[in-house]
């Protein structure tokens, strides 16, 4: 009797199941090994250029990120350290393109928006920088500057009674911050606290001596105390530091008017003299 082999189903295209189940893991793990490598070596990349740009080696920083972004071109870090060495470049517009770059492929990266804000400030009419900077610290970038810069734009903004607030955080978080001391001064002084004013232009002296706008402005406060003869020295001291400061000169001739030093004030103070001059005024 001839019986009729039969081949059951798949078992031709079970001898190849094993094989191509291996080849399809191996591939994957391969895959997966390369991808890992590939990784180390865009963060090795990222790590030198972020220790690159702190000694300020910028252009062997820039080096590096480009060939960090060869690697992953969506990696968002590696856009804004090239963006922050654009600004120390000066070049605003690659700068911006990076920034956008990097908060694009992560929004939650506060460092970038702090930095975009940077780049507007000073630069933008809309209150973008505002926005930006309120951000940054909404995602985590506690930094000093970012709650410094966002006090800035809230002078500017007429929002006085914010600014302390952030020039408080910012020197909460860096205790010898001299900026955020003179700034924070400058409010106090518009908001009536004379006091606290001359305690901050102090402080901000003691670890910046070399500071004429604060000891000008110490002055101008010590003028509204009735303190003359401190003003006068303030002054002085201010035009030590700076001989082209003209506010100090004639603000320097009042205060030699005030205690009666008619005579200095007319051979000290240069130039016109306005009789009506805001003594006042903070540089």
């Amino acid at each position: 009797m001839n019986f009729i082999r039969h081949t059951p189903t798949g078992t031709k295209l079970g001898r190849w199941a094993l094989p191509v189940v291996l080849l399809v893991l191996w591939t994957g793990e391969l895959a997966a090994q390369v991808s890992f490598r590939t990784g180390r070596e865009r963060d090795r990349a990222l790590d030198e250029s972020i220790a690159l740009i702190r000694q300020m080696e910028y252009e062997l920083a820039a080096v590096r990120l480009n060939e960090c972004l060869e690697l992953d071109s969506s990696f968002a870090p590696a856009y804004l350290q090239r963006g922050r060495i654009f600004l120390e470049w000066g070049a605003v517009k690659d700068a911006l393109a990076d920034l956008d770059r990097a908060i694009a492929l992560d929004p939650g990266l506060g460092e970038a928006c702090f930095y975009k804000g940077y780049a507007l400030y000073g630069r933008d009419t809309t209150g973008m920088d505002a926005l930006l900077f309120d951000r940054a610290i909404s995602n985590g970038y506690t930094s000093a500057w970012a709650y410094y810069y966002r006090g800035l734009t809230r002078i500017r903004d007429g929002k006085d009674d914010l600014a302390i607030r952030d020039f408080s955080e910012a020197i909460d978080l860096r205790n010898d911050f001299p900026l955020a001391y003179h700034e924070r001064a400058g409010v106090k002084r518009r908001l009536g606290d004379l006091q606290g004013a001359l305690y901050d232009y102090r402080t901000a002296i003691g670890y910046r001596p070399d500071f004429p706008q604060a000891f000008h402005n110490m002055g101008s406060v010590r003028i509204l105390l009735g303190d003359y003869q401190g003003a006068l020295s303030d002054f002085s001291t201010a035009l030590d530091l700076d001989s082209t400061y003209v506010l100090a000169w004639n603000n320097r001739g009042y205060a030699r008017y005030y205690t009666g030093d008619l005579e200095g004030r007319r051979k000290i103070s240069p130039g016109p003299s306005n009789p009506d001059f805001p003594i006042t005024r903070q540089a």
